[in-house]
């Protein structure tokens, strides 16, 4: 039996997101991861203060983050306003109308932010020891 196509790309707390929005987070995840190793390697070459290492979380963060969401085929952002792509078109929300799968969907959704942060602060620490290294 063929699902309908609204739900092709929705299990609950599983995935919410289509093939195109996957390629899109992962392209967005190696931009950001890009501009982190550009900001570690400017406060390198500048002979920046260690604790400017800091600076790294944030790109860290958000590429960790974006990595996740296509890894998960799972995007936070829909999670959190009750949607999902359940269409093979880019960026085509529709809206989750049980209350069960709105709270898989958040508790995926925060396992996914939780690992971000601790991706980030991981590479936070190994940017700072680098940089107190030199």
């Amino acid at each position: 039996m063929n699902k309908p196509q609204s739900s092709e790309f929705y299990t609950p707390g599983v995935c919410n997101i289509n093939v195109k929005e996957v390629a899109y987070r992962r392209k967005a995840g190696k931009i950001v991861s890009a501009f982190g190793v550009a900001v570690l390697m400017v406060l390198l070459l500048t002979s920046a203060p260690y604790f400017l290492g800091l600076l790294v979380f944030i790109p860290a963060v958000l590429a960790a983050l974006s990595f996740l969401q296509a890894k998960n085929n799972f995007c936070v952002q829909y999670a959190a306003a009750g949607k999902y792509n359940g269409s093979d078109q880019y960026a085509k929300t529709e809206q989750v109308s049980n209350e069960a799968d709105k709270k898989r969907d958040a508790i995926k959704s925060r396992q996914i932010y939780l690992q971000s942060v601790g991706i980030g602060v991981v590479c936070t620490v190994l940017s700072l020891i680098i940089l107190a290294a030199r």
